[in-house]
């Protein structure tokens, strides 16, 4: 009756339908910047809305469970619009992201429940997303020179062919440094 049909981090937009209760979607991956950043992700009802607990997990310290710190989403509501939330990222690596969508009540990370669904998704930690570039363009349609690395005091930045395109930089704590 009801099931996770969007889930948006960055560059990742993954819109899906019923899943039949869990998708491994480990082969779809995006990068998260330390500090800051804002998940959105809806649910999908065949009939009416249903109260919805939602969860999200990072195995920050990559050991292949997610513990109660590692618990970086948890809300609920009755809305099939898309909801956002903000997390902080404290560490590095790239590891896994849960998505729990629960009917009723509340879950742990493993559970197993009649109504609701679960996905799972790859982050790589510690590498700042590209913001603003939508419609299907990337990185690899635009030249950029960024030097010198690391960095001190002044960032130098080259784009070529990015008419039309807006970048956002953020330092290694998600705060935003820069714009064009």
């Amino acid at each position: 009756y009801e099931w996770i049909d969007l889930v948006k981090l960055n560059n990742l937009n993954n819109p899906s339908g019923n899943d039949g209760g869990y998708k491994d979607n480990t082969s779809l991956s995006t990068n998260v910047a330390y500090g800051s950043n804002t998940i959105q992700y809806s649910a999908g009802f065949s009939s009416g809305s249903y109260r919805e607990y939602w969860r999200v997990w990072i195995d920050f310290n990559h050991n292949g469970t997610f513990d109660s710190n590692e618990l970086m989403v948890n809300r609920n509501s009755t809305s099939s619009g898309t909801l956002s939330s903000s997390f902080t990222v404290p560490t590095s690596g790239a590891t896994r992201m849960r998505v729990s969508m629960k009917y009723s009540s509340s879950q742990s990370a493993c559970e197993t429940f009649t109504y609701g669904e679960v996905e799972d998704y790859t982050v790589n930690i510690g590498t700042n997303p590209i913001q603003g570039f939508d419609g299907g363009n990337s990185m690899s349609d635009v030249k950029m020179t960024l030097y010198p690395n690391p960095v001190k005091h002044t960032l130098n930045i080259s784009l070529v062919d990015a008419a039309g395109k807006d970048y956002v930089i953020y330092n290694v704590m998600g705060q935003v440094v820069g714009k064009g």
